[in-house]
């Protein structure tokens, strides 16, 4: 297997390296000890071709649980959730009660 990348001099700052590779894993082989604690890596992204994804708006808020987009987590949602986990309903037939789009991939 060969290496897609090597540095060599780095200098602890921040590095953008733009690949145009395939692969499953990334692998950081540190050589040298940056100081005598060691190497510390603070922060890896990997982000596919055409850059790092937009965030989720800071004003939008996700409410874990709230199935049908009420705003409140209920016994609503909890019905919604007991019918698809007893196979009485599918993800199809929940999104179009809420009105979502989902494709099979997302299934």
């Amino acid at each position: 297997m060969d290496d897609v990348y090597t540095e060599y001099n780095g200098d602890g700052d921040i590095d953008d390296i733009y690949l145009d590779a395939k692969g499953r894993y990334v692998r950081i082989y540190c050589q040298q000890r940056a100081t005598q604690y060691g190497n510390s890596i603070f922060e890896l992204g990997v982000y596919p071709k055409g850059g790092i994804p937009e965030p989720t708006p800071a004003e939008v808020e996700i409410l874990v649980g709230d199935i049908n987009g009420d705003g409140k987590v209920n016994s609503t949602d909890l019905s919604m959730l007991n019918r698809h986990i007893l196979r009485l309903v599918s993800l199809m037939e929940i999104c179009s009660w809420l009105q979502l789009t989902l494709t099979e991939t997302e299934m």
